[in-house]
């Protein structure tokens, strides 16, 4: 790392008090609906602010009563709370009047002539800053780490020249991502309210007109219940064999196929009568009762756990991808716990779903409505696995240039 240098936080702050202290200590009574905006620890998120949630405010009679230093957008804020302790963020222009921070978050103006505010918050987002702000935290019931300890460490940096460079390619990193973000948020949207009409038929796909009708979960599947009493345990899982899913694999799109566990050929030969189909759909029978998975091409084959219950349709009657979205949407998911047994541990059995009354249309109704939700899923599908790259891209950038081990050239973004 050729021209590197190594500096202190507080270093870069030129060793001042004032370019880098806590935030003020509001207690309750001075905190209002309206004002001058507080951020709260919960705000700052690795490398950027969170800028939701309720919104706290601080009186200007108490800003002048406290003597609440002021923040500026270009500021860098580091919280000093876990988790983790050492995140940090640059103060945007969020449209306030006046901003505050609390005490446990460190203000940090660096001298603009020895650091990139982006550059930095970029190193503080780096695994290797969070093992050193972890080694200095202290407490017992709350880890924090003191603003002073926070202050001597050490960074490595190149000229102020190569950190705007490399900040630069990592805003434009930073632009990709939150794009695809706002994208896949959009879509969701869209597929919420495509859902809530076209579930509830309050709008109809053209060409079709026929009533929907009331039916129970058991008049158009069959519900099983998981190999209850041939439990299998950790031990009993091995390097290759077949998968069998439990309930952390249930996901609102599908099985999340990732980490699930494999047993022998002997215990797949065993549990023969629990191999699942594409189509099917499986659900959890204790805990969160209402989660459950639609089964795929690539788990057909597969087997399912005793905390769970399979339900096979009657292909016509019922079809799998407009039921397992149906059993994702609000009125069933509420149905679901509104009927299962049990207070402290809510579970369902098969005489439970069976019973539970939905309203259905037509079956080519249904395959119509399923296809055109599933292209929307397939939409995000694509949108996630583009977010996915643009992050490991942006991951794969940090470890390169943050550390020197590549450089960029003069021009933007040039390696």
């Amino acid at each position: 790392m050729t021209g590197w240098q190594e500096v202190t936080v507080f270093e870069l702050a030129d060793s001042k008090r004032d370019s880098f202290n806590d935030g003020d200590w509001i207690e309750a009574p001075h905190i209002t609906t309206s004002g001058n905006r507080l951020l709260q620890t919960g705000n700052i998120g690795v490398g950027r602010l969170l800028n939701r949630g309720t919104k706290r405010y601080v009186s200007d009679a108490s800003f002048r009563a406290l003597k609440c230093k002021e923040l500026v957008p270009g500021d860098v804020l580091i919280c000093r709370l876990a988790e983790p302790a050492g995140r940090a963020c640059v103060v945007p222009d969020i449209g306030e009047r006046r901003m505050l921070t609390s005490v446990d978050v460190t203000i940090f103006r660096p001298n603009p002539s020895k650091a990139d505010r982006r550059f930095l918050v970029a190193i503080f987002s780096t695994p290797e800053w969070f093992q050193d702000v972890t080694e200095r935290c202290g407490g017992s019931t709350r880890t924090r780490i003191a603003r002073s300890e926070l202050g001597k460490i050490k960074l490595r940096l190149p000229s102020i020249k190569a950190q705007t460079r490399i900040a630069d390619a990592l805003t434009d990193a930073d632009d990709v991502i939150a794009a695809l973000e706002r994208m896949i948020s959009k879509k969701q949207a869209i597929k919420q309210g495509m859902s809530q009409q076209l579930l509830t038929g309050k709008t109809r796909l053209p060409g079709f007109v026929s009533r929907w009708s009331r039916s129970t979960v058991g008049e158009v599947s069959e519900v099983k219940t998981g190999p209850f009493g041939s439990a299998l345990h950790e031990s009993d899982y091995v390097s290759r064999g077949t998968p069998i899913i439990t309930v952390e694999h249930l996901g609102e799109r599908g099985v999340e196929a990732d980490r699930v566990p494999l047993v022998s050929d002997a215990d797949r030969h065993r549990l023969r009568a629990y191999i699942l189909q594409a189509g099917d759909v499986v659900f959890s029978r204790v805990g969160s009762i209402d989660r459950s998975a639609l089964v795929s091409d690539k788990e057909a084959g597969w087997l399912f756990s005793g905390r769970l219950l399979r339900v096979r349709f009657n292909p016509s009657r019922a079809d799998p991808a407009f039921m397992s979205m149906q059993f994702h949407a609000r009125p069933f998911r509420e149905a679901v716990r509104s009927v299962a047994v049990g207070q402290t541990m809510p579970s369902l059995n098969t005489g439970i779903l069976r019973g539970i009354e939905l309203d259905l249309p037509p079956i080519e109704e249904q395959r119509k409505i399923g296809s055109v939700l599933s292209d929307v899923d397939d939409e995000l599908d694509c949108l996630e696995v583009r977010l996915k790259k643009a992050r490991a891209l942006k991951r794969g950038m940090m470890q390169q240039l943050l550390t020197g081990r590549t450089h960029l050239a003069a021009s933007k973004g040039t390696l």
